[in-house]
């Protein structure tokens, strides 16, 4: 009977047995909604993050495709201009920086006509596509696709953030190409089993070798990604098994595949009849404009500062990331991808350091390397405060709002770019073409250059000369010719080559003879335009006139004082 009452009640489910079981049941049920809540919190909160990244990379790229020419963009216009219609850089246009950037002007004009939008539309086209080039590479090498999202995100941030003077540059458009390049290059097609090289390898790593060779039209340093990255790749194969002497093939193909640009632009420069020219600007000019700065017994100073401005200086954003990225759950599946950053990096701080001039824009090209390891960073930093819960993921948006005020790559203007880019933004929405024009002036005149004045004398020149007409400034603002839409009298575009010592006497010759051949029907001098940087002394233009005889007496003779607008005076050819 006892046994029977004791069955009974263990058939309601009232034994002790049943009772231990109850509480554990229920515990995990709580964990099992727990768990599904977190799963929850953290999907929701990377879509915030994605929406958030998606909003800022669009609000900075808004920002670049309204920035108008500061002064390298003027001249790299005018040049791209010429190799347009015909011309040829050098001989017919002429400045001292590598081919590449010309190429990449013309196509912009050639495209999208001879706007000041139009280069700044296709820098921001090649960031937008670091986006899925990033993913694609941080999931290769890191095994996640979010740090390149918030690597790429950085990157598009920080570029923007280098303003209207720094970005559109020859090393802004060497980074993108780089960056795509390694996407070539670390292609997981490339090879299959037992080490064997398909032919999508020898296409991607060929493809890989002329991206790094077109960057280094860009910048020499550049090119010599082509090395590290074969370094790597030849690493990479024989860890899976293959021997040194059978690892040749990236090294082959990469190297080929640099070689190819520079051969295809020696052979467009033969063919045209412009070689010596080139030989000349590049080889004869260019180390003696590098001369002005650098001094051999400082090469560590100039190694230190180069390091110091790229990792740590620039963005707050940036030298955190990298901090995070190193001291965050390291996994030794990261250090071959963060070794072959690492290696690129390095070889183009060294061609900085040995420019030795450390403007912001020389950085622009390995910018995008360093957010590629920071986007690591705060994507591990990103994980562990989503696991911690809403409390850490508050903490998470405090430290990135603090960072994006607390150091900025924006430098030399009075206003942040925040403040700056609000001004833009709201010039753009409000439709007001008059507010957008006095928005100009204040936000593109900075140093000795002022935007203001530059447009007086592009309306003077437009009221006052032909179409055809030819025009010249003794100065530094070729933006004037592109602007006005006036034909430069002779290939010196500035007058940087009639100024320094090591090639005065010459570029003087040169630009008498230009200016003979055709009278310009006005002549354009400017005050004020001092950078012992870039000429070796404390003299603007117009004091370097005093001493250019051969162009004072012509301007003497031959013109008369027309007008005048602040740091320009303008002259006009007097009638026979």
């Amino acid at each position: 009977m006892a046994d029977c009452e004791t069955l009974a009640e263990g058939d309601r489910g009232g034994g002790p047995a049943q009772a231990r079981l109850a509480p554990a049941k229920e515990r995990e049920r709580e964990k099992e909604a727990r768990d599904a809540e977190q799963v929850s919190f953290e999907r929701w909160s990377d879509r915030g993050l994605v929406g958030a990244g998606v909003a800022l990379a669009f609000y900075s790229l808004l920002q670049l495709v309204q920035y108008k020419y500061g002064r390298d963009q003027g001249i790299y216009a005018v040049v791209a201009d010429a190799v347009v219609r015909g011309g040829m850089p050098y001989r017919d246009s002429w400045d001292f920086k590598p081919p590449g950037v010309f190429c990449v002007y013309a196509l912009a004009r050639a495209l999208f006509g001879s706007g000041q939008w139009g280069i700044r539309l296709l820098e921001a086209a090649g960031f937008a596509a670091l986006v899925p080039s990033f993913m694609t590479l941080t999931r290769r090498l890191f095994g996640s696709r979010m740090a390149g999202f918030m690597g790429a995100v950085i990157a598009i941030l920080v570029n923007a953030q280098l303003e209207f003077w720094h970005t559109s540059q020859p090393e802004s458009f060497a980074g993108i190409l780089t960056i795509v390049g390694l996407v070539l290059a670390t292609d997981e097609r490339a090879v299959v089993e037992s080490g064997r090289v398909t032919r999508r390898g020898w296409l991607c790593w060929a493809g890989a070798g002329v991206l790094f060779g077109m960057a280094g039209l860009m910048k020499p340093q550049m090119i010599g990604a082509s090395g590290v990255v074969a370094a790597y790749l030849a690493w990479q194969l024989h860890r899976t098994g293959v021997v040194w002497k059978r690892a040749w093939p990236p090294v082959a193909a990469l190297a080929a595949g640099s070689v190819l640009p520079l051969l295809v632009i020696a052979g467009w420069f033969k063919v045209r009849g412009a070689w010596a020219e080139l030989h000349h600007t590049l080889f004869v000019f260019a180390p003696g404009y590098g001369a002005t700065t650098w001094h051999p017994e400082w090469w560590a100073n100039y190694a230190y500062y180069a390091v110091e401005i790229a990792l740590v200086t620039v963005s707050g954003f940036l030298f955190a990331g990298l901090v995070l990225a190193v001291s965050l759950g390291r996994r030794r599946h990261e250090v071959p991808g963060l070794l072959l950053l690492a290696g690129i990096t390095t070889l183009h701080l060294a061609g900085i350091a040995v420019q030795s001039k450390f403007f912001p824009y020389h950085f622009a090209g390995t910018l995008p390397l360093i957010a590629l390891v920071a986007g690591l960073g705060w994507w591990k930093l990103w994980q562990a405060s989503k696991r911690k819960g809403p409390l850490a993921v508050a903490g998470f948006l405090a430290l990135v709002v603090f960072l994006a005020r607390a150091r900025t790559a924006t430098k030399d203007l009075a206003e942040t770019f925040w403040d700056r880019s609000w001004q833009r933004t709201s010039a753009l929405l409000s439709g007001d073409a008059e507010r957008s024009a006095s928005l100009d002036e204040k936000l593109y005149s900075v140093a000795d250059v002022s935007y203001g004045q530059n447009m007086k004398v592009v309306r003077w020149l437009q009221d006052n000369t032909a179409a055809d007409d030819p025009v010249y400034i003794w100065g530094f603002e070729p933006f004037i010719y592109d602007v006005a839409k006036r034909r430069p009298a002779t290939r010196y575009i500035y007058n940087v080559p009639q100024r320094v010592a090591w090639f005065r006497d010459e570029a003087r010759s040169r630009l008498m003879k230009d200016l003979q051949r055709e009278l310009p029907k006005a002549i354009v001098v400017e005050h004020r335009d001092v950078f012992p940087v870039v000429t070796g002394d404390s003299l603007d233009s117009e004091a370097s006139l005093q001493g250019f005889w051969a162009l004072r007496e012509l301007i003497d003779t031959r013109y008369m004082h027309a007008a005048a607008f602040g740091d320009f005076d303008v002259y006009r050819l007097r009638s026979e």
